[in-house]
């Protein structure tokens, strides 16, 4: 009457889906759960740290919360460091007709000192000791490992780890080596870039505004592997990983947030598996380039070359190896890529400078000669493009220091405790018109052929694209040379242009680097040569 019972198999996959749906809706559940937690934990220890505990280092009445505020703090998302929904800029400018030299910023994870003055930038930047890498970078370590020299917080063994591979990039042997790569992987940039717009007679319409960001994301990638492996084996494989991760970076918000790194969102979830493949890819071009070692003295020696004597010798483990390489080849190739692009953006959007710098090459080289670094380096109009890009949009946006002892900022006569999060702001310092002038925010590269007022007014305070003192960028002087050659190549060669509907003002997000929010497409019109030109 009931009919003959289904046979076992038929059932099996109704189970499975119904124990899949009840994992599903507990996984939900407890999310739900931990979140509701983690809010409770946050209103509590909120509570205690910027009211009970840091209230009375606050020394000046203005930077003092109303009392909603004290729940969520000055930046309820610290990627995006908007305290009470204003842009940094904004927040420094009302500060200081407030008369104020420094703001006390809260956040989830603690009170942050906000100075303004240069002065007090440049005071933490020489006190190494006093003022160590903050909590921050444990979560960046993530990404880059905790032995690498960007997020290592232990000054003893950032110091050893420095010394060594300081030795390596001060190398003859590698800086020939990355000079004649640059070359090399510059040409096969203009190469892919020509083939975009082939299509476009010289001086015609181009076929259609592009974004040059892959093309020129793929040099700097090939640059760095092939000074630090050899080899482009992986170049392809490798940007996509690298991209990939960039993009689950900038969407796992929540890793800023004291435990955000422990909800397993999707975000978070694809943020974590890229960083694995971008490891297991560093390592395995470790492995690759041992297995090629020779003993034949002759062989051009890499970077690896360097990190794996450090090995041998027992100062570095394999872990340190990794880091390292993960570190060089990721903030190496991430950071001029960024600057790269923008440089190219702000000669787009100012024609007079592009026609300028183009005047200088024209003099230096031929439009199929390939420049010399030496060449780029003595082009004064050259280098102060370089300089102003990295003023006005810096790859890093800012430099978070944590005080390992009670501190006093001598200029802005504010106390800063032991255990406080001092953020330095590069992109405000840069952009401060109390520092460079009423011209800060514009495009004006012939601001550094004044030497004496920058001496006088900027200092090392107001200009820190690659930080300063102990701490700052290892590989600055080779990524000036990248960059130079990137943008010497693409101006000789292509005119760039804006199309019309790009916005005044470029709005910008905070990944691993500061880029633009949405692509920046330029339009590109191959360069006839001079003899063939209208009017010469």
């Amino acid at each position: 009457m009931w009919g003959s019972p289904k046979p076992m198999s038929s059932t099996l996959p109704l189970f499975a889906h119904s124990v899949a749906s009840f994992v599903a809706a507990a996984d939900k559940v407890a999310i739900a759960v931990a979140l509701a937690a983690a809010a409770g934990a946050k209103f509590l220890a909120t509570y205690y740290v910027n009211v009970v505990r840091w209230r009375p280092h606050t020394h000046r009445p203005s930077t003092n919360l109303p009392f909603p505020l004290h729940f969520v703090g000055h930046m309820p998302d610290r990627v995006f460091l908007r305290p009470c929904g204003r842009s940094l800029e904004a927040y420094m400018g009302e500060c200081r007709r407030a008369g104020e030299s420094c703001a006390l910023l809260h956040s989830f994870a603690g009170p942050v000192f906000f100075p303004f003055d240069r002065r007090d930038a440049e005071y933490i930047l020489r006190r190494g000791g006093n003022f160590k890498k903050a909590r921050i970078f444990d979560t960046l370590a993530t990404i880059f490992g905790k032995m690498g020299l960007f997020t290592q917080r232990d000054d003893a063994t950032h110091s050893v780890h420095r010394k060594a591979l300081t030795s390596a990039f001060a190398s003859d042997a590698l800086r020939v080596a990355f000079d004649s790569v640059i070359t090399g992987c510059a040409l096969d940039l203009v190469d892919r870039v020509a083939e975009i717009v082939r299509p476009a007679p010289c001086g015609g319409e181009p076929r259609a505004a592009v974004d040059l960001e892959p093309l020129v994301n793929a040099y700097a990638l090939k640059v760095i592997l092939a000074a630090a492996f050899g080899s482009l084996g992986t170049c392809d494989k490798a940007n996509v990983e690298f991209r990939r991760m960039i993009t689950a970076f900038g969407n796992a918000k929540q890793m800023f947030i004291p435990g955000g790194r422990w909800i397993l969102t999707k975000a978070m979830r694809d943020f974590l598996a890229s960083a694995s493949a971008v490891r297991r890819l560093c390592v395995a071009a470790v492995e690759d380039a041992k297995s090629h070692e020779t003993s034949d003295d002759t062989r051009r020696k890499l970077l690896v070359d360097y990190i794996a004597d450090s090995r041998r010798s027992g100062l570095f483990n394999d872990e340190a190896v990794a880091d390292h390489i993960v570190t060089f080849l990721l903030a190496g190739h991430e950071t001029t890529t960024t600057h790269v692009m923008w440089a190219l953006y702000l000669l787009a959007k100012h024609p007079h400078v592009q026609r300028e710098l183009l005047e200088d090459l024209e003099a230096a080289v031929t439009i199929d000669q390939m420049p010399s670094l030496d060449t780029l380096h003595a082009l004064t109009l050259l280098n102060n493009v370089h300089k102003e890009a990295l003023r006005l949009y810096p790859p890093a946006v800012g430099i978070v220091r944590e005080a390992a002892v009670n501190e006093f900022l001598p200029f802005s006569q504010v106390f800063v405790p032991k255990g406080a999060e001092v953020f330095v702001s590069v992109f405000c310092m840069q952009r401060d018109p109390a520092i460079w002038g009423d011209d800060a925010l514009e495009f004006r590269p012939s601001r550094f052929d004044d030497r004496a007022f920058i001496d006088e007014h900027v200092g090392m305070g107001g200009y820190l694209p690659f930080s300063h003192g102990k701490r700052n960028c290892i590989g600055k002087d080779l990524a000036q040379d990248e960059s130079l050659m990137a943008i010497a190549v693409v101006v000789r060669r292509f005119r760039l242009a804006l199309p019309a509907n790009t916005p005044a003002q470029v709005a910008l997000s905070q990944r691993l680097t500061l880029r633009p929010r949405d692509p920046v497409l330029l339009e590109i019109y191959p360069r006839a040569p001079p003899s063939t030109r209208t009017g010469k």
